[in-house]
């Protein structure tokens, strides 16, 4: 999954240095011309092009599902860092209710962000190279060895 963020990030970077070319090329056109005949800007076109020919794809959506970026709201989106995200939702029938247990495994850590000042930016490094359990394994142990010790928080006893 890094190696394909990678390889995005660096078509995405190409594609955004054409697209700033081609706009520089036809400036006085997308100031004089598209305004006055309701078409879309160049850059916008761009954008646009890059969503629907990429993104869109579904091979790449596919991967794009498995990761998500989060900031803390106070940063932005231009600090997001890229996570891969764990997700269980157990059924405690007992008590008629549901417990979710999440995880988030940095995938790259934006040097905007306060992650990134703190513990370094950049793509991650596999946990079998810093001595760690993979995230995959620990979400799998959580999730089969969780077990309530007082179901009076649910307000009920089983």
């Amino acid at each position: 999954m890094v190696h394909f963020l990678r390889s995005l990030i660096t078509k995405w970077t190409f594609h955004n240095k054409a697209l700033t070319r081609v706009r520089n090329i036809l400036a006085y056109m997308d100031r004089t011309f598209i305004p006055n005949k309701d078409k879309i800007p160049i850059h916008e076109l761009g954008i646009n092009l890059w969503r629907d020919n990429v993104i869109h794809y579904s091979n790449i959506q596919t991967k794009l599902l498995n990761a998500l970026g989060i900031s803390k709201g106070r940063q932005g989106r231009e600090a997001q860092n890229i996570v891969k995200v764990y997700l269980a939702n157990l059924r405690l029938k007992e008590v008629g209710t549901d417990v979710l247990i999440t995880a988030y495994e940095p995938m790259l850590i934006n040097p905007l962000s306060e992650s990134g000042s703190t513990v370094g930016a950049g793509f991650d490094v596999p946990a079998a190279q810093s001595g760690c359990m993979p995230m995959a394994e620990v979400f799998k142990l959580a999730v089969s060895s969780f077990k309530v010790n007082d179901w009076s928080l649910f307000g009920v006893a089983p």
